[in-house]
């Protein structure tokens, strides 16, 4: 996978950023537990915890947001990693390198294609292509797809 380990190294910032400020965010709600008590200077402890909160908002919504970029960048990565294995499969079903299977008998004499028997065969394929599990549950349409 190209630049995986960057992207690898970009989600696990994320995820401790994310996770200090919700330490943080802890922390601010054992820093005051007596919110619920009927205090008559409940007022001024809202205003004061509304700057803190307000910041640790925007700081969560900036983690989130980095979150969804990294994953969104790694599904791109193992969908192109997908698409890569797919070829090569193609070609050894077609050059006769793997063992007679229900997609190289569709592929190569025509028979027709049993499609939970052919997921079934791609998937172990992929599998021994060292495609990881989740990535080809994730693009599972789009390999349903490649198959018809």
């Amino acid at each position: 996978m190209p630049n995986a380990p960057n992207k690898q190294e970009s989600l696990v910032n994320a995820r401790k950023s994310c996770e200090g400020i919700l330490s943080e965010v802890e922390e601010l709600l054992a820093k005051y537990p007596s919110l619920g008590s009927p205090n008559k200077k409940l007022i001024d402890r809202f205003k004061f915890i509304a700057r803190d909160i307000d910041g640790l908002k925007e700081r969560l919504d900036r983690c989130g947001d980095e979150l969804q970029k990294c994953l969104t960048s790694l599904m791109s990565v193992s969908m192109v990693n997908i698409e890569d294995k797919l070829d090569i499969l193609m070609a050894e079903y077609r050059a006769g390198k793997h063992e007679k299977s229900v997609i190289s008998l569709a592929l190569v004499e025509g028979q027709k294609l049993d499609e939970k028997e052919a997921m079934d065969q791609v998937e172990a394929d992929l599998l021994d292509k060292d495609v990881h599990p989740d990535a080809i549950d994730m693009h599972q349409p789009y390999v349903k797809q490649w198959l018809l």
